[in-house]
């Protein structure tokens, strides 16, 4: 029964976009179809399983794309690295009009990918995981209270959103944040 809402749900999501929303595409395929610079990590967590990009219409800026980077995870943390023309300007704007008392950075890679922690991370990165727990195939029930989330401010101007459903530590982030790398110079396996 649960699967057969789980998959009707897909069906009304699919005919309300007009099929348009693809699954398990290829780093290539995001690079061709993204009309902004759009990133990948260059290794995949060690918690977590294989990554999986699904390609969805962005609904608050048609026609351009939205782009959800999913990991599965046994012990729970699965991630989620979501960008998009939408993330790019309203997460801009609230990290350009930041306010120095709740937004602080929180780490910046070698690379010069910054990490931005605000107080309603959290809550963010809550709403992530329940609105992709149908993409990335998890129940509502599974979303961790002790999720995490972060604005990301990459060297090209974007601004990706990530979300991990449970916590990591320092190291766990710092890893992942030096290898997020250019889609579009990233050679798949």
């Amino acid at each position: 029964m649960k699967k057969t809402l789980i998959f009707v749900a897909f069906l009304f999501v699919m005919l309300l976009c007009g099929g348009c929303v693809k699954g398990h595409v290829t780093v290539r395929h995001m690079v061709e179809r993204a009309d902004f610079e759009t990133y990948v990590f260059a290794s995949d967590p060690p918690w977590a399983g294989q990554r999986d990009i699904t390609d969805l219409p962005d609904i608050l800026s048609r026609p351009h794309r939205l782009f959800i980077i999913s990991y599965l995870a046994g012990d729970g943390r699965h991630l989620i690295l979501a960008q998009s023309h939408t993330h790019n300007e309203i997460l801009g704007k609230v990290l350009a009009d930041r306010d120095p008392t709740k937004v602080q950075l929180a780490y910046t890679s070698p690379t010069g990918v910054k990490v931005w922690a605000t107080p309603g991370d959290n809550q963010m990165s809550s709403k992530l995981l329940r609105g992709c727990r149908h993409i990335i195939g998890i129940s509502k029930r599974s979303i961790s209270k002790d999720c995490v989330g972060w604005y990301i401010e990459t060297p090209a101007g974007t601004f990706p959103f990530l979300a991990i459903n449970g916590p990591v530590s320092d190291d766990e982030l710092h890893a992942l944040i030096d290898s997020l790398v250019p889609a579009k110079g990233y050679v798949e396996e």
